[in-house]
């Protein structure tokens, strides 16, 4: 199998959000960190940030190197970087 030096984008789009409130926050894991899915966020290979409107937000991760991912969705609706429990 060759490898491919080709870099991908991988995009990532959320409805359905309780609120405007916060921002999103979507931790990307390649599949070698699987170890750290999904409970080591702190740990992922990629994070993005994004803001909410309209109960919906987007997030893309450009210049990945093709690879199995996986990805968790944090609402951080009061922004203090935590995992709330409600």
């Amino acid at each position: 199998k060759e490898k491919s030096d080709t870099l991908v984008s991988l995009t990532v789009n959320i409805e359905g959000i309780r609120s405007d409130n916060g921002n999103i926050r979507v931790h990307l894991y390649e599949m070698n960190n699987q170890n750290s899915f999904p409970d080591k966020s702190t740990q992922a290979n990629y994070l993005q940030i994004s803001k909410i409107e309209g109960f919906k937000s987007s997030v893309t991760f450009d210049n990945l190197p093709p690879s199995t991912y996986a990805f968790t969705v944090h609402h951080d609706e009061n922004l203090n970087v935590k995992m709330d429990e409600t």
